[in-house]
């Protein structure tokens, strides 16, 4: 009941914002019903929301015909079998605001809406940009079964999968000086590492490589993307693009000449834990703890930094840094780990610590002598 009503809250909050119309808001009343109280006969799920046996009748066909799988029998009522194959929002929005360790609509670190759903994009974090641009409300999210042009870092080519992975883009506007956009990353880094080692159970296998890669068994299974529009003093606007291999098998789609060197083959969550894996939980799991990890990282970002570190994979390991305009520098040393202000810290060869906000590491072999 609690988190019913916690649902019904902030629905009617993000109605008040504008930031989902009240048809959606009813749609996910009803879904979020029948997902979260189990069985539920039509009188009393009418009751609750305040509407005709007809008219949850008229909901539930709905549901069906948007991939709801939706039993109903008489003396037990109607319960949900299955979900939609699609990300869709009244799939993924219900069980998503329900959470209470999400901040709640209005707060800056809120997360889930406007929820746009698409079937393809050339990439999300296209959409969210230009949603950021034209003014779209913090918090919106960005969600595509497939990206005919996604993208990762350096303009290197994003693969994934359509109907098997999950890929999103989300929208901040944090009050946030640039110097700290740095946390950002940091924070969607550690929210995604979390959720990996502690709501999948991975543990241990979990890592992060700086400044944008999450891995389990030393592989990828994660990339984020983050853009900013900033000025002197102040940040416009965050897009963190989120790509996850869940159900796929990454390894084949990926051309081997675009690996890096020091990376093995891309992995999937369906390969590492051995069964298929509930794409609306992975999103919905992610997204929660990214507005968790954001609001600590604002708040207390030493704490965040610290607890990251316990992911890291390049510390105290050797390694080549290209940065600079053009990736032309290259730092060789070995990596100090992440410093509190966000930055990767490396021990060059003369024996000086440096700092970079940006770059791109390569681990150096063992018999590297440089």
């Amino acid at each position: 009941m609690l988190a019913q009503a916690l649902l019904d809250e902030r629905l009617r909050t993000g109605v008040s914002l504008g930031i989902i119309d009240k048809a959606m808001a009813q749609r996910c009343r009803v879904a979020g019903r029948l997902l979260l109280a189990g069985p539920v006969s039509g009188e009393v799920l009418g009751r609750s929301l305040g509407i005709s046996r007809a008219a949850v009748h008229k909901h539930v066909v709905a549901l069906r015909g948007l991939g709801f799988n939706i039993q109903s029998s008489r003396g037990v009522g109607h319960v949900v079998e299955g979900l939609p194959e699609a990300l869709i929002p009244e799939a993924v929005v219900p069980l998503l605001l329900s959470n209470s360790a999400l901040p709640a609509p209005g707060d800056e670190w809120f997360l889930g809406l406007p929820y746009l759903h698409h079937q393809e994009v050339s990439s999300t974090n296209d959409v969210c940009r230009r949603l950021a641009e034209s003014g779209a409300a913090s918090g919106a999210v960005v969600v595509a079964e497939g990206q005919a042009a996604g993208r990762g870092r350096l303009a290197r080519r994003w693969y994934s999968q359509p109907g098997l992975d999950v890929t999103c883009s989300l929208l901040l506007r944090p009050e946030i000086e640039p110097a700290a956009l740095a946390l950002v990353i940091l924070g969607a880094a550690w929210g995604i590492a979390r959720f990996l080692a502690e709501d999948m159970r991975l543990g241990r296998r979990v890592s992060y490589k700086w400044p944008n890669d999450v891995l389990v068994d030393g592989r990828k299974v994660c990339g984020i993307l983050t853009e900013a529009s900033s000025d002197m003093d102040r940040v416009w606007w965050v897009v963190a693009g989120v790509g996850i291999n869940v159900n796929g098998s990454p390894s084949a789609s990926v051309p081997r000449d675009e690996l890096p060197a020091d990376r093995g083959l891309p992995v999937s969550l369906r390969e590492v834990l051995g069964h298929s894996v509930d794409r609306h939980l992975v999103l919905r799991g992610v997204i929660g703890r990214l507005g968790e990890a954001w609001r600590r990282a604002a708040r207390d970002p030493a704490t965040v930094v610290r607890a990251l570190r316990s992911f890291d994979c390049l510390l105290g390991r050797r390694v080549t840094l290209s940065t600079g305009l053009g990736g032309r520098e290259l730092v060789r040393g070995r990596s100090e780990g992440i410093g509190e202000d966000g930055l990767l810290r490396v021990r060059t060869l003369d024996g000086r610590v440096r700092s970079f906000a940006s770059g791109e590491v390569t681990l150096r072999s063992r018999g590297d002598p440089r």
